[in-house]
């Protein structure tokens, strides 16, 4: 498997705090993974416009599909010097060049989901993702790795339980557990596939970390069961937020796009 990264020329990108970097590495001959960089946070949305106009450049004649991402995002805290003001923005997206189909253009789409049936979606998902962070909490990892889709073929298992170990270790026992919002969407046209999703958005308080926020996006799998298809999350560090300036703690959940 290679595992080079090539920068992309795409020059200098106007944001409002600086330029952004992206950069991609080569998983095979149709899988990338595209990582754009910059020190201030952006959207998703403006994240992703940045990389499918430099997938586009690596796809050629195929299409750039974007699949799973991840955002990581770091705050500059009060006693850090400027000079060393770190990254504060990055963020992860695999990509798979693919030639469209027509016949997939014009597949039928899966039959309409009644409100009592999202209802039903939404409870299901409540419960199943307070249940994932009690197995975090738990450092089952093993366990929690059964919530991801395995259908995706895009989760790195070694690095994906390595990441949840290192983060339990440092926030310590789990204090509360905060699903702030469930949104059941149907179809949504910028999945990669249709079906039945549902996002959890959650803020928790660790012992060592105040705030940890961010969402889960569900996706009901062709047995029925739903599987974690995205993963997005921010946190900050009780030491980091003593840190803080007061101006920059009343900030955070808004630097961290906490909803």
């Amino acid at each position: 498997m290679m595992r080079r990264a090539l920068m992309l020329a795409l020059g200098m990108l106007a944001v409002p705090s600086g330029a952004v970097e992206v950069a991609y590495r080569i998983v095979d001959a149709d899988n990338f993974v595209f990582r754009l960089q910059n020190d201030s946070a952006l959207s998703e949305s403006a994240a992703q416009a940045y990389i499918q106009r430099a997938a586009k450049a690596v796809c050629k004649e195929r299409e750039p599909q974007l699949g799973l991402y991840r955002i990581d995002s770091n705050e500059f805290v009060g006693n850090e010097a400027p000079e060393r003001k770190p990254v504060s923005f990055v963020f992860r997206q695999e990509v798979k060049c693919v030639t469209p189909s027509p016949s997939a253009a014009q597949a039928a789409l899966p039959p309409p989901v009644s409100a009592e049936e999202k209802k039903k979606a939404a409870d299901l998902v409540l419960d199943r993702t307070e249940r994932y962070f009690r197995l975090l909490n738990e450092a089952r990892v093993d366990e929690a790795f059964q919530d991801l889709n395995p259908d995706s073929g895009v989760w790195d298992e070694a690095s994906w339980k390595r990441t949840k170990r290192e983060f339990q270790a440092i926030a310590g026992p789990l204090h509360r557990i905060n699903i702030t919002k469930v949104t059941v969407y149907e179809n949504p046209k910028s999945a990669s596939e249709p079906g039945l999703y549902v996002a959890a958005d959650y803020k928790n308080i660790w012992q060592n970390v105040p705030v940890q926020c961010g969402y889960l996006m569900w996706f009901r799998t062709k047995s029925g069961e739903f599987r974690i298809t995205r993963e997005v999350t921010g946190h900050v560090t009780a030491e980091q937020y003593k840190a803080m300036p007061q101006a920059q703690q009343q900030a955070i959940e808004q630097n961290l796009q906490c909803r």
